[in-house]
């Protein structure tokens, strides 16, 4: 569903507030995206780091 979508149906004032409340990451989740992220070619003078701490 749409995040602002959500943000109505629900009633919240801002769509921050819905996304604090209701979007969490996963660990699997953040594997499959820098995953993607990763495959993506880097630009040039772009410094990425390897390491992600998952809280």
């Amino acid at each position: 569903m749409n995040p602002k979508t959500a943000q109505v149906l629900l009633g919240h004032s801002s769509v921050n507030i819905t996304m604090n409340l209701y979007c969490h990451v996963t660990e699997g989740t953040l594997i499959s995206e820098m995953s993607k992220f990763e495959a993506e070619e880097p630009e040039k003078g772009v410094n990425r780091q390897s390491g992600v701490k998952v809280v």
